[in-house]
């Protein structure tokens, strides 16, 4: 049974913010992609390949980040924040890159990068929660993340509808990851403050 109270945690919430927004756009460019290639005139032979780089660049950056956070050079929460803007920045840019080789690089940078934002989460949690919380918390990260997932790529979708471009609908993924990312910035800041706030009521 997941435990509501926790939302009352100003981490969590901002951490489920973060997240449903992060994962509306999370899957566009998986949906999208081979569209807004072909609206460059790229022939579909070629952009066939584009999500498979996605995925195949997923899959070895996960490993690599996982390898990252387990040397505790970087906090597990800072590459998830770094993973967050440069995907969004990432994206907002992908509608200006109207040739196939470009079109690759965008889908390499893209699928390895934001594997930290997948790969990571149960250690953001348990650094920011403790690991006695990780249960609840991780199925409220899931709630979040489920229903933006069910969101993010129809109203993309309903984007491209109104505009008659898959330019846009990028745009609107670039930009909610960007927010996402800029609000689980100030997480650090909120996690210490309420850990400097705790120890002054413990001596108190």
């Amino acid at each position: 049974m997941i435990d509501l109270e926790l939302l009352k945690d100003s981490v969590m919430m901002l951490l489920c913010i973060s997240n449903l927004l992060g994962m509306m756009g999370f899957y566009i460019p998986f949906v999208f992609l081979k569209d807004l290639a072909h609206s460059h005139g790229i022939e579909p032979a070629d952009s066939r390949y584009l999500v498979p780089i996605i995925g195949v660049t997923n899959t070895v950056g996960r490993v690599f980040f996982g390898w990252l956070a387990d040397r505790g050079y970087v906090s597990a929460l800072a590459i998830n924040n770094f993973s967050l803007l440069a995907c969004g920045v990432l994206t907002l840019a992908a509608p200006l890159l109207p040739t196939f080789p470009l079109q690759v690089a965008y889908a390499a940078l893209f699928g390895f990068i934001i594997s930290a934002y997948i790969c990571l989460t149960s250690i953001v949690l348990s650094d920011l929660l403790g690991l006695e919380k990780l249960t609840n918390s991780f199925g409220l990260l899931v709630v979040a993340r489920g229903i933006a997932s069910l969101a993010g790529s129809p109203f993309a979708g309903l984007v491209y509808d109104i505009t008659q471009s898959y330019s846009a609908a990028f745009y609107f993924a670039g930009f909610v990851i960007v927010v996402s990312g800029l609000i689980s910035c100030a997480i650090p800041l909120i996690h210490k403050w309420k850990r400097s706030h705790g120890d002054n009521e413990g001596k108190a």
